[in-house]
């Protein structure tokens, strides 16, 4: 056997290989997209997935990265080079029934991935994420607001915690209050999430001595058609709840309703089926033209069987609610029904649909032990005061 002496630049030049190659192996990670949202990385990173727009991260798709670090914007739809998906300016959804992406829709939120950081989600997010190993996850989470500045008015100094005050009487109004919408705007539930009032927005008009909000939702993002694709949705009676969806709408509800914790009494809510009588599918094929006041073959008129579906998946959802504020929990069963162009609106079928859902709210309560709540019917032709004696 030969001895040989290697040169210390040898040395060297292998120890840097080693080195090299150990900080490629640790800056590389795979993970596994278990969010129902289709991710961007939005800068086009070196070395990220998800660069290529009309490629997104799928829900369930496994990917690795040669990156340490990648940023990434996540939508309610996927791109392909003639719909809905992503460009240089943000979230993309179709403007009309299978029509091209120019219409700015579908936005959750922005959020980086590292092998060594994990997820750090957006500032501000209503979101959390995470990465467990190769398991990458986000859902809707409920965040602690903290006000920026002293607020005088309300009694609190800057990082205090944003509550709710306590709502004063308000002479003889019993319900005097505003509409706060969002929650039930746009073209998927992403855009609704990221709408969604909180409670800065309602302590504005507690101070102006208001005791009410009605706070609208939408049917078609209370329910999807699978967990995993939330943001389609296409069957009025599915059985799969959209949860991040209904956690924002639990959430939202119960701190407006909570009030400051003096007395537990902040606003009473209505909590408003703003779909005028009809379910309208949502999706990437429906994109922006899903708003139940366009005439649309993608919108139909509901059956009671479904009206009461729907108010009794509600009921279930807002059992805890009902159970501590029975007299400041209202239930608006479906806001402005009316007849257009391609779904004509008979006023007896306004009376069956929500006789119906009356019937299940009350049903449900009943099995439950829960004191009966306030609950509001509409009457036919966009449900006007005046014309009450002429269209019902």
């Amino acid at each position: 056997m030969v001895n040989k002496t290697l040169s210390p630049l040898f040395i060297a030049m292998m120890s840097g290989v080693a080195l090299f190659a150990t900080s490629e192996a640790t800056a590389s990670f795979s993970f596994t997209n278990n969010s129902p949202y289709y991710l961007y990385d939005v800068n086009k990173d070196a070395g990220c997935p998800g660069t290529d727009y009309t490629k997104p991260i799928k829900p369930g798709d496994s990917v690795t990265s040669s990156a340490d670090w990648c940023g990434f914007d996540a939508c309610t739809s996927g791109g392909n080079p003639a719909g809905p998906g992503f460009s240089s300016s943000g979230c993309l959804e179709a403007s009309v029934n299978g029509g091209a992406p120019n219409t700015q829709g579908g936005y959750a939120m922005w959020f980086s991935l590292s092998k060594t950081a994990g997820c750090t989600p957006g500032v501000g997010s209503s979101y959390g994420c995470a990465l467990n190993g190769t398991n990458f996850s986000l859902n809707f989470s409920p965040i602690t607001q903290l006000y920026s500045h002293d607020d005088a008015a309300n009694g609190a100094k800057a990082g205090d915690v944003v509550k709710v005050n306590d709502v004063a009487t308000n002479g003889s109004w019993l319900y005097g209050g505003i509409n706060i919408s969002g929650l039930e705007y746009d073209g998927t539930y992403g855009d609704a999430l990221y709408q969604k009032s909180d409670l800065p927005e309602v302590q504005y008009f507690i101070d102006q001595r208001m005791n009410t909000v009605r706070l609208p939702i939408r049917w078609e993002f209370v329910l999807s058609d699978s967990s995993t694709q939330l943001a389609e949705s296409h069957n009025p009676s599915s059985p799969v709840l959209n949860t991040e969806y209904m956690t924002a709408v639990h959430d939202t509800v119960a701190k407006f309703l909570k009030g400051s914790g003096n007395t537990g009494k902040g606003m009473k809510v209505i909590v408003d089926l703003h779909n005028y009588m009809r379910f309208c599918n949502t999706g990437a094929t429906e994109g922006q033209s899903n708003e139940p006041t366009n005439p649309s073959k993608a919108c139909r008129i509901v059956t009671p069987d479904e009206m009461a579906y729907i108010w009794g998946t509600l009921a279930t959802q807002f059992s805890d609610l009902l159970q501590q504020y029975p007299d400041q929990l209202a239930f608006g069963l479906m806001n402005e029904p009316n007849s257009d162009s391609v779904n004509p609106l008979t006023t007896q079928q306004v009376f069956d649909n929500e006789v119906a859902a009356y019937q299940a709210i009350r049903a449900y309560q009943a099995a439950h032990n829960l004191q009966k709540n306030l609950v509001i019917f509409s009457g036919n032709n966009w449900d006007p005061l005046h014309g009450w004696t002429a269209d019902n």
